[in-house]
């Protein structure tokens, strides 16, 4: 399984939306998901079984560590937070949501 594309609808705060897969971007837009072709993706960098490789990069102080956090107790359901996953198995796209009605 390779999570693509997390979405957290934060009461009282900014949605985190976050793509982990390089070859397309997703983003909701008016509880729909949307998704758009990435241009710039080269798949000739990656050797064998790896498909591709997300980090969180950034200075001390800017909130990776924040941002973890938030996802990870979103996942475990902790919190009034809405969140929207999809991820790929065997080349087919599913997903999971608790709160949060997105066409799909």
């Amino acid at each position: 399984m390779q999570l693509i594309y997390i979405y957290i609808n934060q009461p009282n705060k900014e949605a985190i939306s976050l793509n982990l897969y390089s070859d397309y971007f997703y983003r909701i837009e008016n509880n729909e998901l949307k998704r758009e072709k990435n241009q710039q993706f080269s798949s000739f960098i990656f050797q064998n079984n790896i498909k591709s490789i997300s980090a969180f990069i950034g200075e001390n102080g800017t909130g990776k560590s924040i941002l973890l956090e938030n996802i990870i107790s979103t996942l475990l359901n902790k919190g009034d937070n809405g969140y929207f996953l999809l991820y790929k198995e065997d080349d087919n796209l599913y997903y999971t949501s608790n709160n949060l009605k997105i066409q799909y």
